[in-house]
Order: structure tokens, then sequence, then C-alpha cells
């Protein structure tokens, strides 16, 4: 055989074989399952402990009223986290362990509170809000569950901030200009990454976790 045209063969049989192996894997893709049916406004998803057998999302069960909402992938029931509660919860954050949880509750028009829960002892802390409208933004778990960082408006701009679990020791991460929101951190806690309107447009931005 002739090496130069075993050469000259070689692309097209590459471009074959990822052709048939992309067409493969696209029709032996699982479709998405559904895992709710009740027609009502859903928001929020995340899971809520590190087996994935759990979800926790925001449920818009009243027309003012959002709710915490626990959903088993096993049995695909659905129970309110705080049957009691009667404020507004959403933007629920889980640490990785999935023993805390994080979460904005309403305290008022426009005036929203940081709560941090241990799941475990049902312990909880809170940083209330400011005066006059204002309140915390998407919470989010330091990697070894030493703090909860989250976005606050504060001095006509909207920084970034960290607490610690007992909602205490505030810590300013990121200042700036404008808006920066919807932080989160690094696999290896180093980094930490937000959207920020400093340079006009939402643009991503990282800096160092500990500000």
């Amino acid at each position: 055989m002739n090496p130069s045209a075993s050469s000259s063969h070689l692309p097209a049989f590459v471009a074959l074989i990822s052709v048939a192996f992309f067409a493969g894997s696209v029709v032996s893709a699982d479709e998405p399952i559904r895992l709710t049916a009740d027609g009502r406004l859903k928001r929020d998803p995340v899971f809520l402990n590190p087996q994935g057998t759990e979800l926790l999302y925001v449920l818009l069960d009243k027309p003012n009223r959002l709710r915490l909402m626990k959903l088993s992938l096993g049995g695909g029931l659905s129970t309110p986290l705080h049957p009691d509660e009667t404020r507004s919860e959403f933007e629920p954050a889980v640490s990785a362990d999935g023993r805390y949880l994080a979460f904005v509750q309403n305290r008022g028009n426009l005036s929203l509170a940081l709560v941090v829960q241990d799941l475990i002892d049902n312990k909880t802390a809170e940083l209330p809000p400011g005066g006059g409208f204002s309140g915390m933004h998407s919470p989010t778990f330091a990697r070894d569950n030493s703090r909860v960082c989250f976005s606050y408006p504060e001095e006509r701009r909207q920084s970034i901030f960290s607490v610690d679990l007992d909602c205490k020791n505030r810590r300013t991460l990121v200042d700036s200009v404008g808006v920066n929101n919807w932080p989160h951190f690094s696999p290896d806690g180093r980094r930490l990454v937000f959207s920020s309107t400093r340079d006009d447009d939402y643009e991503l931005y990282v800096s160092n976790a500990d500000g």
C-alpha cells in the first residue's frame, strides 16, 4: 500500500468517525425529566444535599408570596420547607456539604433580610435590612462554610460583602460604582466571580475571595 495514499484518506476517515460519534451521542442523549406539573411559577432550583436526592426551589404559591419548597426526587413529593412562614422567601443557596441554607426573606416593601439556617441543628441567624428600600441579594457560601457572600445596595452603589454563619463580622469584598451582583466562589475558595456594571455594561469579573 502506498503510504501517501493512506495519509490522504486519513482526514476524511477522522471526520467520518467524528460525525458518527456526534450523531450517536445526540440519539442516545436522555431527554430532560419533568419534575413538576401544577402550572404554577417556580424558580431558583438548587440541590439540597450532596447526594442529589432532594431539591429546593421557590414557588409562587400566592400572588404576593414566594415560598421555599422541598422536592424529593425519589417520591416526587413537594412540601414547604417552612410551613408556618407567611413572608416571602427566595434566592436559596446551599452549602457544599448540605448543612447550611442561606436565603432572602421579605420584611416589608422592598426590605429584604439575609437568613442563614443550620439544617441539622435547626438554628437560624439573620442579617436585617437597612432602613428604607434595601436588602440583601444572591447569597452564596464559601467552600469551607466559613462565610456567606451576598450583594447589598449601600451609598448609591451595590457592593458585595460577606458575613460569618452567625451573620456577623461583615467584610467588604467588592466595592465599586454601579451594580455588583451574583457572586460565586471558585472550587478552591480562593477567587470570586461576579457580574458588574462598573464599565456600563453587565460584564464578568473575578477577584480574590478575601477582597
